[in-house]
């Protein structure tokens, strides 16, 4: 029981950090919108690529993120 208390806060602080960053890049990358063109097809590959170039995939990228997470 404790071991899996551990594991969701663990989680949950892994979660606020990609969200934190993501909503730092999509900052950065706002005049970058002919990246999201050439990068569409790299997300299906490398999710990890796309997420510092793409601001569309903020929402699946962030799912995505918590799998990963969840999978280390």
């Amino acid at each position: 029981m404790f071991h899996y208390a551990y594991l969701k806060s663990h989680i949950h602080v892994s979660l606020t950090r990609v969200h934190t960053n993501t909503h730092v890049m999509r900052h950065t990358h706002t005049h970058t919108h002919t990246h999201t063109h050439t990068h569409t097809h790299t997300h299906t590959h490398t999710h990890t690529h796309t997420h510092t170039h793409t601001h569309t995939h903020t929402c699946r990228h962030t799912c995505m993120h918590v799998h990963t997470y969840l999978h280390a």
